[in-house]
């Protein structure tokens, strides 16, 4: 997958991930036949990145 591949290529801690990814992939995973388990793939899979929403969050606060 061209996409692995390309995180691979980072340290975690050098890839943001915008808001509108965030929701692409949860709206992918909400429409899957695997619903349950591609959700858990997401949390984790984001617990690994700079996720720009709680940035934007901490600024604001």
């Amino acid at each position: 997958m061209a996409v692995t591949y390309e995180l691979a290529k980072h340290r975690p801690d050098e890839i943001y991930l915008s808001t509108v990814v965030q929701l692409e992939l949860y709206y992918g995973a909400y429409k899957s036949s695997r619903k349950e388990q591609n959700l858990a793939k997401l949390e984790r899979f984001f617990l690994r990145f700079y996720l720009l929403t709680k940035i934007l969050q901490k600024l604001l606060e």
